[in-house]
């Protein structure tokens, strides 16, 4: 169902003043209705404390925690999931186009839905494009299995269609055709040793597949997390420390950056709302954060669509980390003053020779760091690494509408109507621009031609093994199903 934070205070006061007042007109009644209203007096009582203590919906304070769950439960803080799956048809997918402001959500019965909130950025964040389109996959097998489809290779001929439908939805990011191929590698598995496997198998194998992925980032995001605080220790913190060598400027500044902080500045989004669960950069910082190091984050709001103002502000708000606004433009200035030690964002594509694919803005700030000195940090999962492409430039740059440029809200036109727009949705940094990719099988230092290709194997090899459980439990379900019939 569809829930949504009001963003009218009172309305919410009242509601819940209501809520609390009408177990206590009950609360005489006897036997075991007195005690479970008693418990709802109490519990509601706490609930409008805490209410009057935040004062404003987004500041509820939602608890990041992510949970691992092959029922499909992603980004768990507190009540807010950002997708959550249902066997047998529906997906509940978090819209973040109405973040902060609003919590609303989709709910998807047909792939092409999911199609949809991919293509229109209700999802977005590489690593959650990828766990909503095998999602999605798993909604159109059921739509196969409710339509009569009798499964085999019809089963899987449909199937194909539809990932390649799936596949356009955003054509840079690599993670969505990585996700859609695994779900049709699962399907021939089933089909080269059950020709006949009726529709329901292979709609609950997609299924099962789904969940498996999706918890596979939430775990790779968690190890790459790790992974960039070791980096932070022994490579950023040095070369601050390199950097303030004969320098007796203060590092406080109108922001509030104190003494003694480790700095930030971070590009769009990419946290538990991009991913299936942590983060990538983001999850750099959230693990940062959990080793009790003081840290700050200038975060760029990342134009035109302002994820970072939207979102990155909103998640770092619910986790309690210092943070501060910035156009994007003022990232140089920033580190002119000595207020930023790294800089980190995510991708949708890296190629082979480490150049990275990323929000449009991110090659400015990368230039920018590269000329103050400040280290430049990709943080990917390898699924994100594409070992077929040689460089940036064979990387597909989507194109969006001009009015995501021309428009602010409901403000009309900003330029004179007809002017002319350029806005592509990424850019390409260059791997010189870039100091470290982290990712959940290290941090990789240049040249990264080698080190994209180890780290890649080392993936694919730790996927084989759980891929290998996971096919023999497959096989056993088969098996025990043929038995059965």
């Amino acid at each position: 169902t569809t829930r949504k934070v009001q963003s009218k205070k009172k309305a919410v006061d009242f509601a819940i003043l209501q809520f609390c007042i009408r177990p206590a007109e009950r609360c005489f009644q006897t036997g075991a209705q007195f005690m479970v209203d008693l418990l709802k007096f109490w519990l509601s009582r706490l609930l409008v404390s805490f209410l009057f203590l935040a004062r404003t919906p987004t500041s509820l304070a939602f608890s990041f925690s992510s949970t691992m769950s092959n029922g499909g439960i992603s980004n768990s803080f507190g009540s807010v999931v950002t997708l959550k799956y249902t066997n047998g048809g529906s997906l509940d997918v978090l819209d973040q186009s109405v973040l902060p402001h609003e919590i609303a959500y989709l709910t998807c019965t047909e792939y092409m839905e999911v199609h949809d909130a991919i293509k229109s950025m209700k999802v977005r964040g590489a690593p959650a494009i990828g766990a909503a389109a095998a999602y999605g996959m798993a909604l159109a097998a059921v739509e196969l299995e409710k339509g009569g489809s009798k499964g085999g290779k019809d089963f899987v001929s449909s199937m194909e269609k539809v990932r390649e439908k799936m596949d356009q939805a955003r054509p840079t990011a690599v993670n969505l055709m990585y996700a859609t191929a695994r779900i049709l590698d699962v399907l021939h598995f089933v089909l080269d040793r059950q020709a006949e496997a009726s529709a329901s198998l292979l709609r609950e194998c997609v299924e099962d597949e789904a969940h498996r992925l999706f918890n596979e980032d939430i775990e790779n995001n968690r190890r790459l997390g790790s992974n960039g605080v070791d980096l932070i220790h022994s490579h950023a913190i040095p070369a601050r420390a390199e950097r303030e060598k004969g320098s007796s400027e203060t590092h406080a500044n109108g922001n509030g950056v104190a003494e003694g902080e480790f700095r930030f500045i971070h590009h769009c989004n990419t946290g538990h709302l991009a991913t299936a669960g942590h983060g990538t950069a983001l999850g750099v910082i959230f693990s940062m954060q959990e080793t009790g190091k003081k840290i700050f984050v200038n975060v760029d709001e990342t134009r035109p669509r302002l994820q970072g103002a939207k979102l990155t502000c909103w998640e770092l708000k619910q986790t309690g980390i210092p943070h501060s606004l910035n156009v994007d433009g003022a990232s140089g200035l920033l580190m002119y003053r000595g207020q930023v030690d790294a800089v980190v964002f995510g991708a949708d594509r890296v190629a082979a020779n480490g150049d990275v694919a990323n929000k449009i803005g991110t090659f400015n700030l990368a230039m920018a760091a590269k000329a103050h000195g400040v280290p430049v940090y990709a943080c990917v999962p390898t699924s994100t690494v594409d070992v077929s492409l040689t460089s940036g430039r064979d990387i597909p740059i989507e194109e969006r509408d001009a009015s995501e440029v021309t428009e602010v809200g409901a403000s009309g036109c900003i330029p004179p109507v007809g002017t002319p727009v350029f806005n592509p949705a990424f850019d390409i940094t260059p791997a010189e621009y870039i100091d470290a990719i982290i990712t959940e099988e290290g941090a990789l230092r240049p040249p990264f031609l080698g080190a994209l290709k180890e780290a890649k194997e080392k993936a694919v090899q730790r996927e084989a093994e759980r891929r290998k459980e996971a096919l023999s439990q497959l096989e056993a379900k088969l098996k025990s199903r043929k038995t059965a019939a």
